[in-house]
């Protein structure tokens, strides 16, 4: 079982918490230009990026959730900030729904061989060097790119 730690908005080092854990996939975000997102937390515990900037994150159409549903009206939208979900907890849910649809397409896969997916097929962004391993502290591996990773399964 892969389990997924938002890298965490304060931007600062990470580090003594879950994201230590070897088996953890520790998540940052990027923000419209391709970069670490500004509050976006780093270091060697970082694994993936994914787009969680608040110009992208995750959207819904019904922001009050149980309550009922939101109206469609454009100004709504606009001025009620619930419709959107950004920061690096958006991201860790991104990334956990390419790991559900890789288990999904391959469910024999185990959690190595996902974070090795996840690592291998992430896009090299921002304008720091990779190690010899493809990895930096304020990127990881990259930005996740969940159809470079269904094809390498």
């Amino acid at each position: 079982m892969n389990i997924v730690f938002a890298a965490g908005n304060d931007s600062e080092l990470m580090g003594n918490d879950e994201s230590s854990i070897p088996e953890v996939i520790s998540v940052g975000a990027t923000n419209k230009d391709n970069l670490r997102a500004s509050y976006s937390n780093f270091g060697p515990e970082l694994d993936v990026m994914a787009p969680g900037g608040f110009f992208l994150g995750i959207s819904t159409l019904d922001p009050m959730g149980s309550a009922g549903v939101a109206s469609l009206d454009a100004n709504y939208l606009l001025y009620n900030d619930a419709n959107a979900f950004a920061g690096t907890s958006a991201t860790a849910a991104i990334v956990s729904g390419v790991i559900a649809l890789l288990l999904e397409i391959n469910p024999n896969l185990s959690s190595s061989e996902v974070s090795e997916l996840l690592h291998n097929s992430a896009d090299k962004i921002g304008t720091l060097d990779y190690d010899l391993d493809g990895r930096n502290d304020y990127y990881g591996y990259g930005k996740v790119n969940v159809s470079k990773a269904i094809n390498a399964i």
